[in-house]
């Protein structure tokens, strides 16, 4: 990881103490698996994206620190830009708007799945505004140097 360039490298994974059993769990996606989507509204590929974070920017940037509560929310935001301009090969730009929904500070690591499936296509990164509105900017799990990292601890594609 580097500070300095966080969007190369921006992803983790959180060990749990004990295992928790559920009926579905996220997948990974496969090598490349997102190349071939088209940049643009109008394509038709939207995401699930989940957060603890805020709904909006104003009044106050800090108040979901207050919550005694967390609160996970679900938008529907779609693919803006992918493979080129700001995000290159390593992320993708999706809609943050009242109607699609989209992603706000605190959603940071969360995961967004392609559609409405259980692949994790990306994990929430980046704002490209401090209002939290018009688009968010989320870091691609597809790449090969991404999974390999991955595989260390034993998560692998299906």
């Amino acid at each position: 990881f580097d500070p300095n360039a966080f969007f190369l490298f921006d992803l983790g994974v959180v060990q749990l103490d004990r295992s928790v059993n559920t009926s579905t769990y996220g997948a990974l996606p496969r090598l490349n698996q997102f190349d071939s989507l088209k940049s643009g509204r109008g394509h038709g590929v939207t995401f699930t994206a989940v957060g603890y974070g805020l709904q909006a920017a104003f009044p106050d940037a800090a108040a979901w620190k207050d919550k005694a509560e967390r609160t996970r929310m679900v938008a529907h935001p779609e693919l803006i830009q992918i493979n080129g301009g700001t995000v290159r090969d390593y992320a993708m730009l999706l809609t943050n708007n009242p109607t699609t929904g989209g992603t706000c500070f605190g959603d940071s690591g969360g995961p967004n799945f392609v559609e409405n499936t259980n692949v994790v296509a990306a994990v929430t990164s980046f704002g490209a505004n401090p209002t939290c509105a018009g688009t968010g900017g989320v870091y691609r799990v597809d790449k090969a140097d991404d999974l390999d990292w991955l595989a260390t601890f034993g998560i692998t594609p299906p």
